[in-house]
Protein backbone atom coordinates (compact mmCIF):
# COMPACT_ATOMS: atom_id res chain seq x y z
CA UNK A 1 0.00 0.00 0.00
CA UNK A 2 1.23 3.14 -0.70
CA UNK A 3 1.06 5.88 2.40
CA UNK A 4 0.54 9.07 -0.06
CA UNK A 5 -2.52 10.73 0.35
CA UNK A 6 -5.15 11.02 -2.72
CA UNK A 7 -4.82 14.58 -2.67
CA UNK A 8 -1.03 14.14 -2.90
CA UNK A 9 -0.91 11.43 -5.33
CA UNK A 10 -3.11 13.41 -7.43
CA UNK A 11 -0.67 16.68 -7.47
CA UNK A 12 2.17 14.02 -8.38
CA UNK A 13 0.11 12.82 -11.25
CA UNK A 14 -0.68 16.09 -12.68
CA UNK A 15 2.91 17.48 -12.14
CA UNK A 16 4.30 14.40 -14.06
CA UNK A 17 1.74 14.34 -16.45
CA UNK A 18 2.56 18.34 -17.51
CA UNK A 19 6.13 17.22 -17.79
CA UNK A 20 5.80 14.60 -19.85
CA UNK A 21 3.35 16.03 -22.36
CA UNK A 22 5.66 18.80 -22.46
CA UNK A 23 8.46 16.64 -23.37
CA UNK A 24 6.45 15.11 -26.32
CA UNK A 25 5.56 18.59 -27.77
CA UNK A 26 9.33 19.25 -27.70
CA UNK A 27 10.27 16.16 -29.59
CA UNK A 28 7.16 16.70 -31.69
CA UNK A 29 8.40 20.26 -32.67
CA UNK A 30 11.93 19.50 -33.30
CA UNK A 31 11.45 15.90 -34.77
CA UNK A 32 8.20 15.80 -36.56
CA UNK A 33 7.04 19.01 -37.67
CA UNK A 34 10.65 21.04 -37.70
CA UNK A 35 9.19 23.78 -40.51
CA UNK A 36 5.80 24.10 -39.28
CA UNK A 37 5.21 27.67 -36.76
CA UNK A 38 2.33 28.78 -35.47
CA UNK A 39 0.31 31.09 -32.93
CA UNK A 40 -0.27 27.65 -30.69
CA UNK A 41 3.19 26.22 -30.84
CA UNK A 42 4.43 29.54 -30.13
CA UNK A 43 2.46 29.82 -26.94
CA UNK A 44 3.25 26.40 -26.24
CA UNK A 45 7.04 27.12 -25.92
CA UNK A 46 6.64 29.46 -23.71
CA UNK A 47 4.37 28.16 -21.76
CA UNK A 48 7.05 25.24 -21.61
CA UNK A 49 9.95 27.58 -21.03
CA UNK A 50 8.33 29.00 -17.88
CA UNK A 51 7.42 25.57 -16.69
CA UNK A 52 11.03 24.69 -16.56
CA UNK A 53 12.41 27.30 -15.21
CA UNK A 54 10.03 27.09 -11.84
CA UNK A 55 11.47 23.61 -11.67
CA UNK A 56 15.31 25.30 -11.53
Amino acid sequence: MCSMTPGRRSVLVRTRFGLLRAALNDVSDALVFPDRYSADRLMRQVTNEARWRRLD
